[in-house]
């Protein structure tokens, strides 16, 4: 549900696809993903109520991207942040707002030899069409 506005979001934005294209990934990045990419996570989002017909819910997701260069980590980061900080709309039928993200710590991947960071938002929304 979310993960398909996220996606919409993220890949219809200019600055976040002038840095990676369509590279975003639900959960995990595919593995010998060798270039840029973003991926999310929606498994701390909830109804919120169980006997809510409207499709509401609310919760936190966590984006993240991976780069063999620093430097486009960050600036996919940037982008990444500047599409969501604060959204309010609707993307793949669903109502959404996001609140300011917050940052996780980097990390680098010896192995992979990727760089790596998250952000994380909470978020709002509604299901618009069935």
């Amino acid at each position: 549900m979310i993960g398909d506005a996220i996606y919409h979001i993220l890949t219809n934005d200019p600055g976040v696809t002038a840095q990676i294209g369509e590279n975003v990934f639900p959960n995990l990045v595919p593995q010998g993903q060798s270039t840029t990419a973003a991926w999310y996570d929606t498994e701390e989002v909830t109804p919120l109520n169980c006997r809510d017909a409207r499709g509401s819910f609310s919760g936190t997701i966590e984006i993240g991207v991976i780069s063999p260069d620093f430097d486009k980590m960050i600036l996919t980061l940037r982008a990444v942040r500047k599409s969501l900080d604060n959204y309010r709309g609707v993307a793949a039928g669903i109502s959404v707002r996001f609140f300011t993200g917050t940052e996780g710590q980097a990390g680098y991947d010896d192995t992979l030899k990727l760089h790596g960071k998250s952000l994380r938002w909470n978020i709002l929304g509604q299901i618009l069409t069935p």
